[in-house]
């Protein structure tokens, strides 16, 4: 984990890497930014709430249309991205990655992602 967590934070445009709590607190474990709290101040808090509230709410309508519709794959969710002005945050699992909007290797920040925790099931 320590390992992928180092490698996202070398991606061009990533601004802090951290995991999220099951009540949605950031506990950051490296940032590229030289004053993150004037920069991101609360928002990685309220990253960190929309992230529980939507991880429920997704496995909740995936689950129930799994049900209904008969077909697999839909569930389980997996993560998120939410976007904003110049800056987007991607959340897979508990892991939080905040970027740049237009610096960023998005594909190279998915792929490590996916790598290293969508294999681990």
């Amino acid at each position: 984990m320590e390992k992928m967590l180092k490698e996202l934070k070398e991606i061009k445009g990533v601004l802090a890497v951290g995991e999220f709590t099951d009540v949605g607190s950031f506990l950051m474990h490296c940032s590229n930014i030289i004053n993150y709290s004037d920069m991101l101040k609360n928002i990685d808090e309220l990253i960190g709430v929309v992230h529980v509230a939507n991880h429920f709410m997704d496995v909740m309508k995936a689950n129930r249309w799994s049900l209904y519709t008969e077909k697999e794959g839909l569930y389980p969710v997996e993560g998120f991205i939410l976007a904003a002005g110049k800056y987007v945050a991607f959340i897979v699992r508990n892991i939080g990655v905040f970027c740049e909007y237009k610096n960023t290797d998005f594909d190279k920040v998915f792929s490590l992602l996916f790598e290293n925790l969508i294999k681990e099931v």
